[in-house]
């Protein structure tokens, strides 16, 4: 099998159609995770936080964060735990908080962004955002031994360990 050489860009040039995820809702497709991401995209690009922390317990809506940043130049952070004493210990390592959770937030000093976006408040765009090509993300460990530590994970180092993953199990 022959790779692409940029899978991010691969992944944003699947066709709209095509399933990205299946549960108990239905299919979801790559259209829908595309839009989801662009939407958001835009409203992280009107907002001055650099740093968001991705809590979140719907795969599909991670995904569409995960790309959102990616599409902005934004940093994913990605904390060991969700609960929120542990997210106010991490706090200093990011400036916003995107999440699935409508109990997470409450008296927090950085901005939280809950998804899905209401699609009423946002204005369908017709312009369509070129791939992404780098995602800067950091890891925290679980902080079970100790302190949680952070991880970062250069685009390039992400690129390898997924062209592993897709040797071993295909795309």
């Amino acid at each position: 099998m022959r790779m692409p050489q940029d899978l991010l860009a691969a992944i944003w040039a699947r066709a709209d159609d095509e399933v990205v995820a299946f549960g108990p809702q239905g299919d979801a497709v790559f259209g829908a995770l595309r839009l989801g991401a662009e939407r958001l995209a835009t409203r992280l690009a009107s907002l001055p936080a650099r740093r968001w922390a991705l809590c979140f317990e719907d795969s599909l809506l991670f995904a569409e964060a995960l790309l959102a940043c990616a599409l902005t130049g934004r940093e994913a952070i990605l904390p060991g735990h969700q609960r929120p004493a542990a997210l106010a210990e991490l706090s200093a390592g990011f400036d916003g908080v995107l999440t699935d959770s409508q109990t997470l937030g409450e008296g927090s000093a950085v901005p939280w962004l809950h998804l899905p976006l209401s699609t009423a408040a946002e204005a369908p765009s017709t312009a369509r955002w070129p791939a992404p090509v780098s995602l800067r993300l950091t890891l925290f460990t679980s902080g079970s031994t100790g302190q949680p530590k952070a991880i970062p994970k250069t685009w390039h180092q992400l690129d390898a360990e997924l062209r592993v993953l897709i040797g071993l199990w295909g795309e």
